[in-house]
């Protein structure tokens, strides 16, 4: 399936947030992939990204690349320590995560043709 390839392993995505007064706030990161149906990715050193996660842990999340365009909105899980942090430190090269993000995936939109995708 192409939204799998799209958030395969070392995949770039555009991850926004919004912050405290509302604006949207945009990083590029890299995905580490699927496990156990959500979205694995590392967080390094993205500060603001954390913060505003901290208070409002939703996401909308675009890939990016040869492999398609999706969009992707969903709930964040944020681990310091267990599974899937050492999981994210382990498919991670530096700067290593100091957080390990699990996303769920609510919704997905296939951009190319406007479609909601069932997982």
């Amino acid at each position: 399936m192409a939204f799998q390839e799209a958030v395969s392993h070392k995949e770039l995505l555009v991850v926004s947030t919004v912050t405290k007064d509302g604006k949207p706030h945009s990083n590029i990161m890299v995905s580490l992939g699927l496990v156990d149906g959500k979205l694995l990715i590392g967080l390094c050193i993205q500060n603001i990204t954390f913060e505003n996660l901290l208070r409002e842990p939703t996401v909308c999340i675009v890939t990016s690349g040869d492999k398609g365009y999706f969009r992707i909105k969903g709930k964040v899980e944020m681990f310091e320590s267990g599974k899937y942090f050492d999981l994210a430190n382990s498919l991670s090269n530096p700067p290593m995560p100091k957080k390990a993000l699990l996303v769920s995936l609510d919704e997905v939109l296939d951009l190319d043709t406007g479609k909601v995708i069932t997982l």
